[in-house]
């Protein structure tokens, strides 16, 4: 103000209350997940699991399964299940 820089009209304080930290937050320490099991599934396994995806695969709407799945069902069919949100 004294070498005419800064003029009376053009100053502005700026009092927004700010939260200091004295230390970093603590760290919060991940559970380790199981390792998976390695190597091929026995032969019972895999079956459970291909009748598991299998199901899975039935509960799915129409417009989420292949396209190649829904060759086969009609046009009405089709429009009243088509989702309408984007």
């Amino acid at each position: 103000m004294a070498e005419s820089f800064i003029t009376d009209d053009t100053v502005a304080i700026d009092a927004t209350h700010i939260e200091a930290r004295d230390q970093a937050p603590a760290k919060q320490e991940k559970e380790k997940p199981e390792p998976k099991k390695r190597g091929r599934k026995s032969r019972t396994e895999r079956e459970a699991w291909l009748e598991q995806k299998q199901e899975e695969e039935k509960q799915k709407p129409i417009f989420e399964k292949e396209i190649a799945a829904q060759f086969s069902e009609t046009f009405h069919v089709l429009r009243d299940e088509m989702p309408l949100n984007p």
